[in-house]
């Protein structure tokens, strides 16, 4: 794997852990973070970026799934 692909993977993961955070932020405290720093509009766009982390998130799995457990 390239270097640019595994800091390509360690962004993406950090920003599923920080959509994560800001998700249990909200469900837990009911405040959104992310529009409070960043306004309505690039709020959006942000979660946006999330989702989109997390659904790439799912093609990291699978990927290290494969190495490691044989699949």
């Amino acid at each position: 794997m390239s270097n640019i692909l595994k800091i390509f993977n360690l962004v993406v993961l950090v920003l599923i852990v920080f959509g994560a955070i800001s998700w249990g932020i909200w469900g837990f405290f009911n405040v959104e973070i992310i529009p409070v720093f960043f306004g309505p509009k690039a709020g959006r766009i942000i979660y946006c970026i999330f989702g989109l982390c997390g659904i790439y998130g799912v093609h990291i799995f699978v990927d290290y799934a494969k190495k490691e457990w044989r699949f």
